[in-house]
């Protein structure tokens, strides 16, 4: 049977086989992806669907998009522009509801994209058969398998930055002239979608040099492409910047050099030891990473090849630049896709035949490789599919709440993650509390954060994370007036608060 399966996908035509890899794919993350958005960075998720179910409740107001279950100035978040916000609150109206599977449908098919002009700018460079392989790379890495479902504008970064690439690059090797500008629309869109994604600057920069050396700096037409490209981005950015700092010097951070870049990292022998658990864990896996430093070192013999170490130095740029972050993994599905292309150079007719032969020769040796790398990718991956068990007991306690409360009924929550996680699937507005790591610094101060939020007009305090936030340690340090109404040993607490 196998025998017979492989025979036939075999003969497959080149699109033949293209369409099996991405349908695959697309039919792998569509499991259970009706789950609560929970799973992976649970914070990031609750933040973009938060807008989303704005916009989908209130009007369209790109410039000031809000936190759905937020109150006041504290609703205001201003990062990207909520261009998949948007997508996925104009998803929901056409529905007539909130429909978080949406979401990840979207993200789905923004990261398959980015996928197919991966696959293109390999084909370009090196083949059908080799683009094939970078493309199962890509598609095959549990970073991507994770967050390629998380309801985040990450994918569409990846999709925008990919195919600014791929339209210039084929502009350069005599493709029809809108691809230059379709190139530049897509780089100005990447930028506005993440701003990380300033790394893709250098691939286009070497590309344009590439064709027109140094007349590239007398073309009036690469003045234009820079200014469609950086022009939206510095207005958005201000305007953000602008906005967040006449609400709270918190709210700056967001913009502050500091969030994002802090220099005494690169004395830590720790944080290295954590991007190295990155790349050969969920990013590559340990095979992954192998392949990637093989792909490096394979020689490169047309000129035009160099922009992808333009590219990879386009992104160790970004990793440097935004050391802060890269303590959370899917910053660094930035790398996935010029990974994945080095990856697929390792297999390369007659230049990565000195490589192959010693790591990639015999029947037992690649039965091994196989089978250490699916163990590996099913290890990072199932994380997909499964909601942390930190975040199991949130649907449960969001029934109650519902049960309990009316629906104009203001709520404070106290979770360790700060997520918000709880006041989204609660659908009530209200605060976040912070919860201080030291329990003698919570019993001092919960009091004070009670009365000030109950003067807001708070009338329900949930508590969640385990047996941290027990009834009886709550009843030891909460006024008798706050009525304890439900509780739920080691998941939540719920108080009535006037």
């Amino acid at each position: 049977m196998l025998k017979y399966l492989s025979y036939n996908i075999h003969n497959l035509s080149d699109k033949g086989k293209l369409f099996l890899v991405l349908a695959v794919s697309f039919l792998a993350r569509i499991i259970n992806i009706t789950m609560p958005i929970l799973e992976g960075t649970a914070a990031r998720q609750i933040q973009t669907a938060g807008i989303a179910k704005f916009f989908y409740n209130n009007s369209f107001d790109i410039l000031f998009p809000r936190l759905d279950f937020l109150t006041g100035k504290e609703s205001c978040l201003i990062l990207e522009l909520p261009l998949y916000n948007a997508i996925l609150a104009s998803l929901y109206r056409m529905t007539g509801g909130v429909h978080e599977w949406m979401g990840r449908l979207v993200s789905i098919l923004f990261f398959l994209g980015a996928g197919f002009f991966v696959y293109l700018i390999i084909k370009r460079l090196y083949g059908a058969g080799i683009a094939l392989t970078g493309l199962i790379v890509y598609n095959l890495s549990p970073l991507g398998i994770i967050f390629s479902r998380a309801i985040m504008p990450d994918s569409a970064m990846l999709f925008f930055s990919t195919g600014a690439v791929y339209f210039l690059f084929s502009f350069v090797q005599g493709a029809k002239p809108q691809n230059y500008w379709i190139s530049a629309v897509f780089t100005m869109t990447a930028l506005l979608v993440k701003p990380h994604s300033f790394y893709i600057l250098l691939p286009l920069l070497y590309l344009v040099f590439y064709r027109q050396r140094m007349r590239c700096f007398l073309d009036v037409k690469n003045y234009i492409f820079a200014l469609i490209v950086l022009t939206p981005a510095f207005f958005w950015y201000s305007h953000g910047s602008s906005v967040h700092s006449s609400l709270s010097a918190g709210k700056m951070m967001n913009f502050s050099i500091s969030n994002w870049f802090d220099p005494k990292l690169f004395l830590s022998p720790g944080f290295y030891r954590d991007i190295f658990e990155i790349f050969s864990g969920i990013l590559l896996t340990p095979v992954g990473l192998v392949l990637f430093v093989l792909g490096i070192s394979v020689k490169m013999r047309d000129r035009i090849e160099f922009v992808l170490a333009a590219w990879l130095a386009g992104v160790t740029l970004y990793l440097t630049s935004f050391n802060a972050l890269l303590w959370e993994p899917y910053y660094y599905l930035s790398v996935l896709p010029i990974a994945s292309i080095f990856i697929s150079r390792v297999f390369l007719p007659h230049r990565g035949e000195g490589l192959k032969k010693p790591y990639f020769s015999g029947k037992t040796a690649k039965i091994l490789i196989f089978t250490v790398t699916a163990l590996f990718i099913g290890k990072y991956a199932l994380q997909a599919y499964m909601v942390p068990s930190g975040y199991r007991y949130i649907p449960e306690a969001a029934e109650a709440v519902r049960r309990l409360t009316g629906p104009d009924d203001l709520v404070v929550v106290c979770e360790r993650q700060g997520s918000g996680a709880l006041l989204y699937y609660f659908d009530r507005k209200g605060w976040v509390m912070p919860v201080p790591q030291e329990e003698a610094a919570f019993k001092a101060g919960i009091v004070k954060e009670l009365e000030k939020f109950r003067s807001k007009g708070a009338g329900y305090f949930i508590a969640a994370d385990g047996g941290r936030f027990s009834a009886d340690f709550l009843g030891r340090n909460l006024p008798e007036r706050y009525e304890l109404i439900e509780h739920r040993k080691n998941k939540y607490v719920i108080y009535k608060l006037s």
